[in-house]
């Protein structure tokens, strides 16, 4: 459906396949939208950290957009009434979708995280180069960095395994074969 990734594709999305979006985003049922905010968080980390990069030593500027506006989610709704838990949740996660769709379906290889090398560091290291590598004034680069680090504040990544569901090849929602 798309050439090329970018937030433009979202609208077309909509226009032409509203119908299987929603089929997809309400197949997911939430009853606890604390802990599934959570691990959607993680999904999208893992779009962020795990997928193709689109340019080298850069993570996607959209994806990274999934991260600090779960982030808000995350914020916001202990300061909202319960009733709105559910559906502030389910409206992030669609957002979500259709970002992912719109930046072409990215593979997700696990095994960047899985089993990537730390070699011995650690959140300070992370916070080293947030503040002293070359992408230190890169706004994007040290909001992703710290999400990542309030999402994951003892261990590097550990994800959600629902992540691999929604990988399947059988719907062309804007995967670039």
């Amino acid at each position: 459906m798309f050439e090329e990734q970018g937030a433009g594709n979202i609208s077309t999305l909509f226009d032409k396949r509203e119908d299987a979006v929603l089929d997809h985003w309400n197949a997911w049922d939430v009853s606890n939208p604390k802990d599934q905010l959570e691990a959607s968080q993680r999904a999208a980390t893992a779009l962020l950290v795990a997928t193709p990069r689109p340019a080298q030593d850069k993570h996607d500027f959209f994806i990274v957009h999934l991260l600090t506006s779960s982030h808000a989610v995350r914020i916001l709704l202990p300061l909202i009434p319960t009733k709105w838990h559910k559906p502030v949740v389910r409206q992030w996660w669609l957002f979500t979708v259709a970002v992912y769709i719109a930046q072409l379906r990215p593979t997700i290889e696990l095994e960047k995280i899985t089993d990537y090398g730390l070699k011995g560091r650690d959140w300070d290291f992370v916070n080293d180069k947030a503040l002293n590598s070359k992408h230190a004034t890169d706004a994007h680069y040290v909001k992703g960095l710290l999400l990542c680090l309030q999402l994951w504040p003892l261990s590097v990544l550990t994800i959600h395994p629902s992540i691999t569901r929604n990988q399947r090849g059988s719907e062309d929602l804007g995967r670039r074969e």
